[in-house]
């Protein structure tokens, strides 16, 4: 690991971006996380006068200022109420594919219990942009909501049909009338985590059985979200993290990661059980890259027209009879995505996502880049070397 330096300065100034090295040629990416968004996007215009070769990854929630990202070519907006509301949206049809994310993001392993959301009433402490986005998902699933916020106003049509009410959710007789004991489920989104931790306290004397939602706001307050014994528990600003750190620093767990966010329960589970399976509650996940550097022994092989496929790298150096535990998830190959290949003839250039322990890591690394590894794992003897054959005569 590499040590991260810190620099001290005003961040929306270019004199500042440029000590950074924003200028320099091995700059590649900036990330922009202000919470007052019209800074990321002034982050985003200075970028692209600086060194319009430099990605922008910012934060945006509002219509105008992503739009305005998006219209620099350089940057990308990343929303992270969207992001949650994708994941209550998974939860309520795939949960599995959660399981599958948090592995991916290092934040559990795959043992950990799936989110099975309940079906029936939610009660959403919060509108703006947060309850916007859930909505959506809640129309999806044709699921029952109200939303209660004591500061914003909904359009019209929702207060008339009762699906929104101005007003303290912090209120006993409030949260009554909307059908506390009614629902399955309460979300609590304000920006303050004490006014979060006592409404879920006030709604759960009214219904001990509401499967709790929350928002955490300041790591200041995790001991007491953890003693809380609330269900699901998320943090804007790790949404975030997790999204732009695998987006910059592990490119194709981020390929495979979009690629595997719509699949259904059925296949989801169904990996999940592979995985475990063949591997354990929490595979390593490895990559490797078709070229003359990652994969010398494969890529010359290539280059005289043999014909390899991904499985040779699954073979274990003892006996190539047998496999060592992987399993291979993904080959990006120019605009084409392969999940789960298996046989598949491999390419220069191609880029393979592999989950796998210790030793099937080292040995896809043997197989890939030694001549003599890949000779045994394609033959099944030794191949002989001619320095030797020419000593024994």
């Amino acid at each position: 690991r590499l040590d991260v330096p810190i620099m001290i300065g005003d961040g929306l100034e270019a004199d500042t971006l440029k000590d950074a090295g924003i200028t320099c040629n091995n700059c590649k990416a900036i990330i922009s996380l202000f919470s007052n968004e019209d800074e990321n996007l002034r982050v985003s215009i200075l970028t692209k006068f600086l060194n319009p070769k430099v990605r922008v990854i910012a934060k945006s929630t509002m219509l105008d200022i992503t739009n305005s990202i998006l219209d620099t070519d350089i940057g990308k907006p990343v929303n992270p109420f969207e992001i949650f509301a994708k994941r209550v949206d998974i939860a309520l049809s795939s949960p599995h594919v959660l399981v599958l994310e948090n592995w991916i993001y290092s934040n559990s392993d795959l043992m950990d219990k799936a989110i099975f959301l309940p079906k029936g009433k939610y009660i959403v402490c919060g509108y703006g942009r947060f309850g916007k986005a859930l909505q959506e998902k809640f129309k999806k699933h044709d699921l029952d909501y109200v939303f209660i916020d004591e500061k914003r106003l909904a359009p019209r049509d929702m207060i008339e049909s009762g699906k929104f009410i101005r007003a303290t959710p912090d209120d006993k007789d409030i949260l009554t009338e909307l059908g506390i004991q009614d629902a399955v489920a309460l979300i609590v989104g304000t920006q303050n985590d004490i006014d979060n931790l006592s409404i879920m306290i006030t709604a759960k004397k009214l219904n001990p059985n509401l499967y709790l939602i929350a928002r955490e706001n300041t790591m200041q307050e995790v001991s007491i979200f953890e003693a809380a014994n609330i269900d699901w528990v998320f943090m804007i600003e790790k949404i975030l993290i997790n999204k732009t750190s695998l987006s910059l620093g592990r490119p194709l767990r981020n390929r495979f990661l979009k690629l595997i966010l719509n699949k259904d329960e059925e296949w989801a589970k169904s990996l999940v059980k592979m995985l475990r399976v063949n591997i354990g509650a929490n595979p390593l996940l490895t990559a490797l890259k078709i070229n003359e550097e990652e994969s010398y022994a494969i890529y010359h092989e290539l280059l005289d027209g043999h014909r390899i496929t991904v499985d040779v790298l699954l073979h274990s150096l003892s006996n190539w009879k047998n496999n060592n535990n992987i399993v291979t998830l993904l080959i990006h190959r120019k605009n084409e995505e392969i999940l789960l290949p298996k046989n598949r003839e491999l390419e220069i250039g191609d880029k393979i996502l592999f989950a796998c322990d210790k030793k099937g890591k080292e040995e896809i690394e043997l197989i890939a880049s030694n001549i003599y590894d890949l000779y045994y794992s394609l033959c099944g003897r030794e191949k002989e070397s001619p320095i030797l054959k020419k000593l024994l005569g």
